[in-house]
C-alpha cells in the first residue's frame, strides 16, 4: 500500500495552508488536491519515487502513476469524499445496520450501454489504490473557519467482489452490498455514475491536517 511519507504530509499541510489563504470559504476539492498531492510526493527527495500526472487527463483508470524503480508502478486515485453516518437496508427494505462511512464517487459508466455484466466486470477489475481526503469544516463564534483534512488509504479490492446477479433497484438507482460491507450504487440519472459507501474500518491510515 502506497502511503505519503511524513515529509510529503508536511509539504501537503503547507500547500493547504497556502490554498486557504486565498480561499477561506471552501474546502480544497478533489481535482485541486490532485495537484497538491503530486507536488507533495515530488517534494520528498529521500525516496526514489517519481509521479506521472497529466492535468485534466481524465484517465479512466488512475489520476496518477507512482513510478518506483525496480518494482511495479502504483496506480493512484485521489478522492475528496464525505464522511457520514448512514443506514444499510436490504433488498426487502429491512434494516441491516447503521455505519460510519466515507462516500466516494467514481466514473460514469454510460459507455457500457446499461450492460450490467460489463459494468460489474469493470468495477471488479479496478486496480487503482485510493488516497481519500475527506474534509470537515467548522466555524467558531468569532467568524473563523477551520478545515480538517483526514488522509486515508483504501485497497481497490474492497470495492470489488460484486455479483452481476445481485444488483437490485431502489428508487431511481441500482444497488448492492459486497462481501466487505461496501454499498455500491449506480445512478442512471447521473450518466450511470458509480458511488460507494465504504465503512471507515476498511481504510488504512488516519492522519489529520488542520488548517
Amino acid at each position: 500500500m502506497f502511503k505519503l511519507t511524513p515529509r510529503m504530509l508536511q509539504h501537503l499541510k503547507l500547500r493547504l495552508e497556502e490554498f486557504h489563504k486565498l480561499f477561506q470559504g471552501k474546502r480544497c476539492s478533489g481535482w485541486e488536491l490532485e495537484e497538491l498531492i503530486v507536488k507533495s510526493i515530488s517534494s520528498d527527495t529521500s525516496v526514489p519515487y517519481s509521479v506521472l500526472w497529466k492535468e485534466n487527463g481524465h484517465d479512466m483508470d488512475a489520476d496518477m502513476t507512482i513510478i518506483i524503480p525496480e518494482t511495479q508502478n502504483i496506480l493512484l486515485q485521489i478522492k475528496s469524499g464525505q464522511t457520514k453516518n448512514t443506514k444499510f437496508i436490504d433488498i426487502n427494505g429491512e434494516f441491516i445496520s447503521k455505519e460510519r462511512v466515507v462516500t466516494l464517487s467514481g466514473n460514469r459508466l454510460g459507455r457500457f450501454d446499461e450492460n450490467f455484466s460489463k459494468i460489474t466486470d469493470y468495477i471488479n477489475t479496478l486496480k487503482s489504490q485510493v488516497l481519500c481526503v475527506p474534509c470537515v469544516i467548522s466555524d467558531d463564534d468569532l467568524g473563523g473557519r477551520q478545515f480538517e483534512y483526514n488522509i486515508k488509504y483504501l485497497d481497490p479490492s474492497c470495492l470489488a467482489s460484486l455479483n452481476v446477479d445481485n444488483w437490485f433497484q431502489r428508487g431511481s438507482y441500482w444497488e448492492q452490498i459486497n462481501p466487505w460491507g461496501v454499498r455500491a450504487t449506480i445512478r442512471p440519472t447521473m450518466s450511470w455514475q458509480i458511488w460507494w459507501d465504504i465503512p471507515v474500518g476498511l481504510f488504512e491510515g488516519n492522519h489529520n491536517i488542520l488548517v
